[in-house]
């Protein structure tokens, strides 16, 4: 039957899904479950992340193995790939994700069920090795080093009689970042300036205390190692 120029077709049905070997299926789980779990002791290993990385990371093989059959299923049939749509819209998921590196892992991990079960196992294997070494690279960096001595947040309170300028040039000598975030001014004997600070090693805490002392004995320093307080 034709109407006009557009035919009409009559008997429109999806087409049935293909057939999944399973021995292709059995080498993408097994492959799937070995990268997941190369990407946890990354993670494990290299991750700064403040919840227990042991526990997220035991997670990863779950997530990707189950990301990696939805798209193998689904790549074999139209019908079943709208069905998925329907599915996951009534599907509410509220991982608690406290921080911006465990949602980037995690991401990781679906990409590779994403990867191994569209059968781009090769891309999987490559995007892995790379992020590792990107991950690897960044860790012996002189950034990572200087962020894993920690950020502080100094108050010192010193007698109003003593040159504010004298005490940063003490701590300009003996760290690699310094921020200024208050100056109190106080008529009375004592005044407080406080800073946030970078060390590049513990052992420069000790210097800084020991040049205050010397500058004058009655500078009192009080430092706090602020980095793994979130919003610090």
């Amino acid at each position: 039957m034709q109407l006009g120029n557009l035919p009409i077709i009559e008997n429109t049905t999806f087409s049935e899904a293909s057939y999944i070997n399973p021995l292709n299926l059995l080498f993408n789980l097994c492959l799937t479950a070995f990268l997941s779990y190369l990407l946890g002791l990354i993670f494990i290993r290299f991750g700064k992340s403040i919840s227990n990385k042991a526990s997220l990371a035991s997670s990863f093989p779950m997530l990707s193995i189950t990301t990696m059959i939805i798209i193998t299923v689904v790549k074999s049939s139209l019908a079943l790939s709208l069905g998925l749509v329907g599915a996951l819209s009534i599907v509410r998921f509220r991982t608690p994700i406290k921080e911006p590196e465990e949602l980037t892992y995690l991401f990781l991990a679906i990409v590779l069920g994403l990867s191994i079960g569209a059968d781009q196992q090769l891309v999987a294997i490559i995007g892995l090795l790379f992020t590792g070494l990107l991950v690897f690279l960044k860790s012996k960096s002189r950034f990572s080093k200087t962020a894993k001595s920690g950020s502080f947040t100094t108050v010192i309170r010193y007698p109003s009689k003593v040159n504010q300028n004298e005490i940063i040039d003490i701590l300009k000598k003996r760290t690699t970042y310094l921020d200024l975030k208050r100056i109190n001014i106080s008529e009375d004997d004592y005044s407080e300036i406080s800073f946030t600070i970078i060390f590049d090693s513990y052992k420069d805490i000790e210097q800084i205390t020991n040049d205050l002392t010397a500058l004058n004995s009655k500078i009192y320093c009080d430092i706090v190692d602020t980095s793994r307080v979130l919003g610090a």
